[in-house]
């Protein structure tokens, strides 16, 4: 005769169910603030294999990896067992650093929207980011993350927990991007015309009559096109190398080698 094994009740398959997904979160927190980390670790060190992780990618700003630790932080803490005396402590500190995940996605798109960058992405290693910025998609992501961070506690009377379809977007931004870097699709990790670009950057301008067409390239060797325009212009001109900030409220710099002129 066949034993008969009893299934779960109800509320202890829903309370397992939970604990395994409370644990993936907190497991999930330490990753990611493990990732932040490295990557302040590596402009420290100026290592460029922490920075970037990929060869030839954009460095992750260190902005960004900071706002990675404050978010993990955050989810720790909604996550970690919290005792009496420390509950609402603890319910603050998660509050206020969801918060400032927020703010720093706000501030970001408000830069990118306003053509005038705050300086908030530039406040960590600000003498060797040259142009690096947190990206826009960055910026969506860092916005939706930390509202979804504030409202993780708010449940709607049919259940409903609204954190959960906010956390929905910028995890579909989150792997768009993977699947772009892994498959080398700019427009995927890319947005509008904001697109990272690594450093060192191959750059270079064609000319061909009066059309002028700029490019860049990671390795020199497979260029991507950036803008193309039209000049009047004689048969011979002056050449020169320019960088700009793309605000007037700041400053920028580059070094230029292995110029050549062909």
């Amino acid at each position: 005769m066949n034993p008969t094994v009893a299934p779960l009740p109800q509320t202890e398959r829903e309370s397992r169910r939970a604990a395994l997904l409370s644990s993936a979160a907190f497991f999930a927190s330490i990753l990611v603030a493990s990732i932040g980390s490295l990557v302040v670790v590596g402009w420290e060190l100026d290592r460029p294999s922490l920075k970037a992780f990929l060869p030839g990618r954009v460095a992750t700003n260190p902005t960004s990896a900071l706002g990675l630790i404050v978010a993990a932080a955050s989810l720790w803490m909604h996550q970690a067992p919290r005792s009496e005396g420390h509950r609402e402590l603890r319910r603050l500190a998660a509050r206020v650093s969801a918060a400032v995940v927020a703010f720093l996605g706000l501030a970001t798109i408000i830069g990118y929207t306003t053509g005038d960058n705050l300086g908030v992405d530039q406040i960590l290693f600000h003498d060797g980011l040259g142009a690096n910025r947190i990206a826009p998609n960055t910026g969506i992501t860092f916005l939706l993350a930390g509202v979804a961070l504030l409202l993780l506690d708010w449940e709607r009377p049919s259940g409903a927990r609204p954190a959960q379809l906010i956390a929905l977007v910028p995890s579909a931004i989150a792997l768009t991007s993977l699947f772009g870097y892994a498959y080398g699709v700019d427009e995927l990790y890319g947005l509008a015309d904001f697109k990272p670009m690594a450093f060192p950057t191959w750059v270079k301008i064609a000319r061909t009559g009066g059309t002028f067409t700029g490019s860049y390239s990671a390795d020199g060797i497979t260029w991507t096109q950036l803008a193309t325009t039209n000049l009047t212009m004689s048969a011979s001109a002056t050449v020169g190398l320019a960088v700009t900030a793309h605000s007037n409220a700041e400053s920028n710099t580059a070094t230029f080698d292995n110029v050549a002129i062909q």
